[in-house]
């Protein structure tokens, strides 16, 4: 199981611009910023790792950890991960 459980129940938030969770294996760790829309505090920009790629590379896996996500990762679309040298 690629998640652990890391927050608090009462200071969760759902992420807006995650994706459905896809298995895939993991690959090297990747410093990236993750466009983050909260579910209450909107839009934010984390530091994380990219860890995953889908077969269509439709959806990076970024592993972040915040008190506000119940787990330490979420999937997004490429548009919302940034990471040195992407065009």
């Amino acid at each position: 199981m690629y998640e652990q459980f890391t927050g608090n129940p009462s200071n969760q938030q759902d992420i807006l611009n995650g994706l459905p969770a896809r298995d895939r294996p993991a690959r090297k760790r990747i410093p990236v910023q993750a466009r983050i829309m909260w579910e209450r505090d909107g839009e934010e920009w984390k530091p994380g790792h990219a860890l995953r790629l889908d077969e269509e590379g439709n959806a990076i896996f970024v592993e972040f950890i915040d008190r506000r996500k119940k787990f330490t990762g979420v999937w997004l679309h490429p548009d919302d991960v940034q990471w040195d040298g992407k065009q």
